[in-house]
């Protein structure tokens, strides 16, 4: 299956329900060079024809749940890597690989300078792209995030978040996606980023955070009562 049948299939069976507002699609555009937004759940037996032989061996050993997201994330790669003008429409999709063999991390195939980043819940998947290393993070406002918030938040960033006048259970998850999305972008494992990236200023609409002596700015977007976190980092 070539990247254009994908796409038909795709739009047949897969984007149901999925349709920003024009404002959050707007948004993604600005602060991203493309993006790929679906609901998995709709994903058909097409997909795993999609994957590479290296992918598929990856996705075996998971459970299904987990099998799911990670067969989701290879098509979001694969469709954004057509959307921005990566790879053509006749190449076939089983042969763009989108999982780096070093790390694992998800990669845009024919990708050059280009950086990806994945993020999913129990509904959506998420992709973004960018020259800049960038990453994304999709979550439902939660209240038990609020209740949750002292392992992934000092004492100090917790009275910042409840001195913002949020919500807590929307300030504590944009802090969660902030930092996950910081994660991803920086590199580094979740657990470390929750000590290292630390809450300055939390906003409506960007955060502030500190990180190696800097300062990294989360974007915040609200959609289908869920948070998106966006972060960009600067390269020289």
């Amino acid at each position: 299956m070539n990247l254009f049948s994908l796409e038909q299939t795709f739009s047949l069976d897969g984007q149901i329900g999925a349709i920003p507002s024009h404002e959050f699609s707007n948004a993604l555009d600005r602060l991203s060079l493309g993006y790929i937004l679906f609901e998995h759940g709709y994903l058909g037996p097409f997909a795993w024809e999609a994957l590479t032989p290296f992918e598929q061996s990856i996705a075996t050993g998971f459970s299904e749940r987990r099998k799911k997201s990670f067969i989701a994330s290879r098509i979001s790669l694969k469709l954004l890597a057509h959307k921005i003008g990566l790879v053509h429409e006749e190449q076939e999709a089983h042969t763009l690989e989108t999982v780096s063999r070093n790390d694992r991390r998800p990669i845009l195939p024919d990708r050059g300078d280009f950086y990806a980043s994945v993020s999913h819940d129990k509904r959506f998947i998420l992709t973004v792209a960018d020259k800049r290393p960038i990453g994304v993070d999709i979550e439902v406002i939660s209240p038990k995030l609020a209740k949750a918030g002292h392992i992934f938040m000092s004492n100090d960033e917790l009275s910042i978040a409840e001195a913002s006048g949020l919500d807590m259970s929307q300030g504590a998850t944009m802090v969660w996606t902030a930092k996950e999305a910081a994660s991803k972008a920086l590199n580094l494992h979740l657990v470390d980023a929750w000590r290292a990236v630390r809450l300055a200023k939390l906003g409506p609409k960007e955060s502030i955070f500190i990180y190696g002596g800097g300062e990294l700015t989360a974007t915040h977007l609200f959609e289908w009562d869920r948070i998106v976190s966006l972060v960009s980092l600067t390269t020289s």
